[in-house]
């Protein structure tokens, strides 16, 4: 006769209860104990004596909890459990000796990426950036003036001008003597014959040979003061002079140079006197007004562009020309 189960039975919840036990601990990962691994291997032992549970369809599987309700009736035996295997032993990792790196070897390159890996050698400097001694010359009121941009023994670049010489005690005798004549006429500076009987007069008194030559070397001086920019005359028809600056007196004129710059030159104003009258001369000839009571001189002349500053209680006078 048939074996009758209630639906409701207390030994079957129990049954149950117990199997829901076992089966949590066996899940469990045994802890590395000889006794817990005989226990495990004991209840493997028992699930697989064991009848199977009966399968349910894969509708209801999804829809049914993860244990089953007290109300299904099951079949003899208990579900049989799952496999075990021991745990594997964690292998330790081994040190792995780095490799050595061998630097990448150089390929030649050309072009701009050459050039800025610096694997080409320098290039050399460009022409226009190397110093070089320049000798020449102008032409100022029929003379040549011998103009030199060099570098002294400190290897300092300096702008030399070589001009005729002439005594300047003789110099300054002979414009006295011509002063009232050149204010009526300026074209008595051509007149040769009335300059060489002037320079030859002032020669005497100051004990000087008159010559030829010396008496050609003061018509230019002549010209030059009294025509031209006095001691900066050369300066100003140079096409290499982009700039004139005079500090003052005893200083040497600076001139600034194309591809250069700023430089000094041999030519130094001595005397406050000089270079004032430079300075009221410009003033004259550009019809502007300088004077104590208005020192500074701000005009534009034959293309130039001329600044300068009288010099006031003490204070030297300054001038800039700049073409």
């Amino acid at each position: 006769m048939p074996e009758t189960k209630f639906i409701f039975d207390r030994a079957e919840k129990e049954a149950r209860q117990t199997v829901k036990d076992i089966i949590s601990i066996v899940q469990k990962k045994p802890y590395p104990d000889p006794n817990t691994t005989i226990l495990a291997g004991f209840i493997h032992a028992l699930f697989q004596t064991g009848s199977k549970i009966k399968q349910v369809s894969p509708a209801v599987k999804e829809e049914a909890p993860l244990m089953p309700s007290s109300s299904v009736i099951l079949q003899k035996g208990l579900p049989p459990a799952p496999k075990y295997s021991a745990p594997k032993p964690i292998p330790m990792p081994v040190p792995v000796q780095p490799m050595a790196v061998q630097p990448a070897p150089v390929v030649p390159q050309t072009g701009l990426l050459a050039k800025e890996n610096n694997l080409l050698p320098p290039m050399p400097e460009a022409p226009s950036a190397v110093f070089k001694r320049r000798e020449y010359s102008i032409n100022s009121f029929d003379n040549q003036i011998g103009i030199v941009v060099d570098k002294d023994s400190s290897g300092k670049i300096f702008y030399a001008i070589t001009e005729p010489k002439a005594d300047e005690e003789v110099l300054k005798l002979t414009k006295e003597s011509i002063e009232k004549d050149f204010e009526k006429d300026f074209k008595i500076l051509d007149n040769k014959e009335m300059l060489d009987r002037k320079i030859e007069k002032a020669c005497k008194k100051k004990n000087a040979v008159f010559t030829e030559d010396y008496a050609k070397a003061v018509t230019y001086l002549l010209k030059r003061d009294l025509l031209g920019f006095r001691k900066i005359d050369a300066l100003m028809y140079d096409a290499s002079v982009l700039a004139i600056f005079c500090e003052g007196i005893n200083k040497p004129v600076l001139v600034e140079l194309k591809d250069i710059g700023k430089v000094p030159t041999n030519i130094i104003f001595t005397e406050v006197i000089d270079l004032n009258a430079l300075l009221y001369k410009i003033a004259r000839a550009t019809g502007e007004k300088l004077s104590d009571e208005k020192p500074i001189l701000d005009t534009e002349y034959q293309g130039y562009k001329i600044q300068a500053v009288l010099g006031i209680g003490g204070m030297s006078s300054k001038l800039i020309v700049k073409k």
